[in-house]
């Protein structure tokens, strides 16, 4: 059984974890509109920890603020990717094209 100041301490831990993650995400996307030409570098999976048990009161706010984080890099992530298919089926449009072929012939000459 862990104390009260361990259960606590490891959802202070989560959260760092979890604000991290949010935190390297958004840093990927300020890199993708600043610079669309580079590979990015996916941040890895945050897994919650299992068996932390219920959020202390103490760390509540902090956790509300990290959900509003969160929700708004998942809104920028599902911007980005349908920017994404956008710009792919236009550039696809764009290259499948046939070459314009004369509709009128000038035998007058």
């Amino acid at each position: 059984m862990t104390s009260a100041g361990e259960w606590a301490s490891s959802w202070r831990d989560a959260l760092a974890e979890a604000e991290l993650d949010v935190a390297q995400t958004e840093a990927m996307l300020a890199r993708l509109h600043a610079d669309a030409e580079h590979p990015l570098e996916l941040p890895g999976t945050w897994r919650p920890p299992a068996g932390l048990g219920p959020l202390p009161t103490s760390e509540a706010d902090r956790a509300r603020a990290l959900l509003e984080r969160h929700r708004r890099v998942a809104a920028e992530l599902s911007a980005a990717m349908t920017a994404n298919r956008q710009h792919r089926r236009l550039t696809a449009s764009a290259t499948q094209r046939r070459e314009a072929v004369p509709v009128y012939v000038d035998t007058a000459v």
